[in-house]
């Protein structure tokens, strides 16, 4: 037996051990972790559950297992989504001695077809693209809670952001170094402040590649118009590189055919393929990109 101050220090320290929260694992185990209880004579730990919605209903509890004096934790496999379940411990000394029910606490996974009322109580909201490879997550809880969210390309979620470490009903996290394209499955996992744990029902997004910057297109300038051939030459600037122009009369008759090359910028004289100036009318100028494609094609005026 353990004496009288033995049994109220090892009393106290389970009563405080008991805020070490659950760890979020696989939405089938949860893993429980305690602070080791000072006393130099602990043989283990008893491990009590419950599923009554009243956790201080002492008979409600069962023992489900036990460990050795120095484990610090207890994966509790096989348990059910939508079910919250509630851990309290007791400590036992080398020579018989138990110490009264911890605090509880407790942990529940939201199932994915559950109502969404349930769903209300830890959800994901949002999924904010930040960059390429980040993005905020954004989650709301109806108890005041701080929490994380866990992510990865598998079921295992074995990847997890930063806590919220300010308690409140709404918060954001950001996930980064992420794959792309790349599907995701995440969910959010909230802790109230007496560190009962709520998961969110898993929910699913997909990193994609940012949109290439659109090219702009050139903006072709032709002047004078109209154009006097006597008065000097016609100018013709913001061409497409390696495209090519075409200057046609009325009738579609070819008159002046360049390639733009390297350079924008291009002069015309007013004077056809075979050397001779072009009559007074109607022309139209074609401008081709370096694949062919007309990007402009606008009227001219000759005057001779």
């Amino acid at each position: 037996m353990v004496n009288r101050k033995a049994v109220a220090t090892l009393i106290f320290m389970l009563l405080a051990f008991s805020a070490i929260p659950l760890l979020a694992q696989e939405t089938t185990s949860y893993l429980i972790t305690w602070t080791p209880n000072p006393e130099p004579n602990i043989s283990g730990y008893v491990i009590y559950r419950s599923t009554n919605a009243d956790p201080n209903i002492l008979s409600a509890y069962a023992p489900i297992d036990s460990v050795n004096g120095t484990t610090t934790s207890y994966t509790d496999n096989g348990v059910v989504k939508g079910t919250r379940y509630y851990y309290r411990l007791v400590a036992k000394s080398s020579v018989g001695g138990r110490s009264p029910l911890s605090r509880p606490v407790s942990g529940k996974t939201i199932s994915q077809t559950a109502n969404a009322t349930e769903k209300n109580n830890c959800k994901i909201t949002a999924k904010v693209k930040v960059t390429e490879t980040s993005y905020n997550i954004a989650w709301s809880t109806l108890a005041r809670t701080t929490g994380f969210i866990q992510y990865d390309r598998d079921v295992t979620l074995d990847s997890m952001s930063a806590w919220n470490t300010l308690r409140g009903t709404a918060h954001t996290s950001l996930i980064d170094h992420l794959l792309v394209p790349q599907l995701y499955s995440m969910r959010a996992v909230a802790y109230d402040s007496l560190d009962n744990m709520t998961i969110s029902a898993i929910d699913t997004f997909t990193t994609q590649r940012n949109a290439p910057a659109p090219v702009s297109s050139p903006s072709p300038s032709i002047f004078p118009v109209p154009y006097h051939p006597s008065a000097g030459l016609m100018n013709l600037n913001g061409l497409p590189v390696g495209g090519s122009v075409s200057i046609v009369s009325g009738t579609g008759a070819e008159v002046f055919n360049a390639d733009v090359g390297t350079s924008t910028e291009m002069t015309w004289n007013g004077v056809n393929r075979q050397g001779s100036p072009v009559m007074s009318g109607v022309y139209y100028a074609i401008i081709k990109d370096a694949k062919g494609q007309v990007l402009d094609k606008r009227s001219l005026m000759i005057v001779r």
